[in-house]
């Protein structure tokens, strides 16, 4: 028998009303719901799984990175002219933006401004402030992984593992900003940060994944939903804070996944959820039971089209 999790927002943040329409990057309490307090929040992570141990809970930080060089060339040439001609570029007479684009020094600057929140934060007592990561989690893409540097440098202890995962990377294929670096010029982008990173799965060396097609929503849908699942059994699995910095698409499919009402996120925005996840038995009707038991779960869910039990 095969399994796979099932991912759930709980209600805990203001982002979850419907009423509010537009969200600021970094809201006023990182958006706890009000009425309830950090401490509140602490006790439910050690309450719930007490009260119903057949699911996991995590209180998970989504950061979208800082504003990269690509999206300032979309706002230069507007939406539809980006799409249609120079996202297919590597840049132009003033900006460089593919593959993999830097952070832009506003860029920067939104990462900051989520560092100097934490450092308000942790000026206050315990019980006011956001519990801390106990695991980062990035996208392979540069701008992310600066993002999550800049933003926690200092506020977690240095040589801090970050777990980079090829599938937290941002809608694959035709835009040039979103074809990854190389394996080895990833590494040495990041001797130049305090944090070590920690590189899972088939990670090659040149970007395999990366073709002139873009992506279909559902194809990215399953990607995300896979790299969770190996996060929250792997790296995750005696954690309950985590943060994942990572892009607006990936975002918006963790949205979905988790029936999280869904909303744009500003770029450099950071937003916490609560999610409740339970593993579920699946049958998987191109395999026999024992080939099941010894697939991943995305191997499970690409190649066979494993299907939930009733």
């Amino acid at each position: 028998m095969c399994h796979r999790w099932e991912f759930e927002a709980l209600p805990v943040f203001v982002h979850q009303d419907a009423s509010i329409h537009e969200l600021p990057a970094v809201a006023k309490n990182m958006g706890l719901s009000e009425g309830m307090t950090w401490d509140d929040v602490r006790e439910e992570l050690q309450r719930l799984p007490r009260q119903d141990n057949s699911y996991s809970y995590k209180l998970v930080y989504l950061a979208r990175h800082g504003q990269g060089y690509h999206n300032l060339a979309e706002l230069k040439y507007g939406k539809q002219a980006w799409e249609d001609v120079w996202a297919k570029k590597n840049g132009d007479d003033t900006y460089e933006w593919g593959p993999d684009p830097l952070l832009t020094p506003l860029g920067m600057k939104q990462a900051q401004h989520v560092h100097d929140t934490w450092t308000s934060f942790l000026q206050l007592p315990a019980s006011l402030h956001p519990p801390l990561p106990e695991l980062v989690c990035s996208s392979p893409l540069r701008r992310s992984l600066s993002t999550l540097c800049i933003s926690w440098q200092g506020i977690l202890a240095h040589e801090t593992k970050v777990h980079v995962r090829e599938h937290l990377r941002e809608v694959i294929g035709k835009n040039t900003c979103d074809q990854r670096v190389t394996r080895t010029d990833l590494e040495r982008h990041m001797q130049f940060h305090p944090f070590r990173i920690a590189i899972h799965g088939d990670f090659t060396e040149h970007d395999s994944l990366w073709t002139p097609r873009r992506e279909t929503d559902d194809a990215m849908r399953q990607r995300v939903h896979g790299v969770l699942e190996e996060i929250w059994e792997n790296e995750a699995k005696d954690k309950q804070v985590i943060s994942i910095t990572c892009h607006s698409g990936v975002i918006q499919r963790i949205f979905e996944i988790t029936s999280h009402i869904p909303r744009p996120l500003p770029v450099g925005a950071i937003l916490p959820m609560m999610i409740r996840a339970r593993k579920k038995d699946i049958i998987c009707p191109n395999t026999t039971e024992l080939e099941c038991e010894h697939m991943k779960p995305s191997s499970s869910r690409q190649d066979t089209g494993c299907a939930p039990t009733s």
